[in-house]
This record gives structure tokens, sequence and C-alpha cells, in this order.
């Protein structure tokens, strides 16, 4: 059950919670022995939902989830890992930033990621509504994210009108002797 394929690794951490602490919700101990139980469960292993190697969890995580599902409407989904409210997203970027290195990629295909930096601090300078310039990482970062990545050119033969790309042995050559 742990390992469907079709589910997400946050819902298998919502299920695997769940089942840790379902004991607890479905019969709670009795009055002041919830910590006792907690610490009951938390010297036993349980099955990691990706890998399935044995892991345990400690009493102050245990719970911690036993009281954000108690009175939740759907535990599964109040257990499950939380997203980052900003993945995916680069605030450090402005949208100014954004059109400049877009632009400048779509005019350069061939302009590394540095070189492309060294224009966009330019462009900051001598344009104040791109703002900030972020870091060079930053906007590496961006660049492979949005697929705008360095392209090759072309090479001569490849440029011909008549070109038809065939394979091509190491030992072959284009002239003797080359």
């Amino acid at each position: 059950m742990m390992h469907a394929k079709n589910m997400s690794t946050r819902e298998r951490w919502g299920i695997l919670r769940l089942a840790i602490i379902g004991p607890l919700l479905m019969s709670p101990p009795e009055e002041g022995l919830l910590g006792a139980a907690i610490l009951d469960l938390a010297k036993r292993f349980w099955e990691y939902p990706s890998t399935g190697l044995p892991v345990n969890f400690s009493a102050k995580s245990i719970e911690r989830w036993f009281y954000a599902s108690r009175g939740a409407a759907n535990p599964i989904l109040a257990l499950e890992r939380k997203v980052p409210s900003r993945t995916g997203t680069q605030p450090s970027l402005t949208a100014a930033a954004i059109q400049v290195i877009t632009e400048l990629r779509g005019a350069h295909t061939t302009w590394s990621a540095q070189l492309l930096y060294d224009n966009l601090e330019c462009a900051a300078k001598s344009q104040p509504s791109v703002g900030d310039v972020p870091s060079y990482a930053t906007v590496c970062r961006f660049l492979k994210n949005n697929r705008l990545g360095k392209r090759k050119k072309p090479r001569l033969h490849e440029q011909a009108p008549d070109f038809v790309p065939r394979e091509r042995r190491l030992f072959e050559v284009r002239h003797v002797n080359g």
C-alpha cells in the first residue's frame, strides 16, 4: 500500500503518518497516558515511504502529527509534507530583469550564462527599471528552469542548404590524412 506508484510522495507521507497515529485516534488513551502511548510509538520502527527502509520518529514529531490531525476534516491532507509557498518562483528576479534575460537569450542563443549575466548587469545600469541584479547562480537557475540554456552553433557543413544528417564514424575523415 505504501509503494503505490500512482500516489505522490506527499500522499505516501500523509498515509504513513496517519498509520502511525491511527491507533491513538481510534482509541484515545486514558487521561494522562497519552505521553506514554506516544513514547511507545516512538520506539517502533516504520517503513520509509520512498525506500521501504526501517525508520523511527521522535515522540515530539508523533505528538505534533497527533494534534495536527485530531481536528482536521481530512487527516491525510493535514499530515502530508507541506510544499513551500514560493516553490518554483524566483522572487529576486523582477519582471523587467526576466524580460531583459529572455530578450538577450533570444537574440544571442550561443552566449554563455556568464556573458548573459554581464550584459544583464550593463542593462541594469542603463535601465533603472530592471532593479537590483540578482546573483549569478540565480540567473543560471532561471535559465535552466526555463530551458534557456546555451545553444550550439551549427557546424559549417550543417549550414549548407543541401545538408542531410547521416551516420558518421570516428575513423571517417573529411580529407586524406585528416
